[in-house]
């Protein structure tokens, strides 16, 4: 809503009541419209990879109270270096360390038990797997998968 003042010339000239928003105002309302938003308030409700387990994937309580329980976990692909493991789900891309060969620094991780994995399957494209939680006689997380889908 605009107030009009007359100028000395008879011409109307519309001054706003409240001073206009700035860049930065503007930018942190759609910010705030984004935040809100479906996709990302599913996004943040979604089970994580954390949820179940730690860096070095070791089980959480979380994971201990819900084994059994089906959840979709959305992560990382990494090939396995453990027989009888399908593959590791990372929390981040995980790409093999040029000093050791190794995976780190990529977060929680979970190992993924299971047939086979989709083709087109990659270490830097998220991939929801389903299925149920376990954790093996070492204490480690485990998911046995009934599906994997590339997100």
């Amino acid at each position: 809503m605009t107030k009009k003042k007359v100028t000395q010339n008879g011409a109307f000239k519309c001054e706003g009541l409240a001073p206009p928003m700035g860049r930065r105002e503007v930018l942190a309302a759609i910010a705030g419209v984004i935040a809100c938003s479906p996709a990302a308030l599913a996004d943040a409700l979604r089970a994580k990879i954390a949820d179940f387990a730690n860096d070095e994937g070791a089980a959480t309580g979380m994971a201990r109270a819900r084994i059994g329980a089906d959840v979709t976990l959305r992560g990382y692909f990494a090939p396995a270096t453990e027989p009888g493991v399908l593959f590791c789900l990372f929390e981040k891309p995980a790409l093999p360390c040029s000093m050791c060969g190794g995976f780190h620094d990529s977060g929680a991780n979970l190992r993924v038990i299971g047939e086979s994995y989709p083709d087109g399957i990659n270490m830097l494209r998220a991939i929801d797997v389903s299925g149920k939680i376990a954790v093996d006689d070492k204490g480690q997380a485990q998911l046995i998968a009934r599906d994997v889908v590339i997100a």
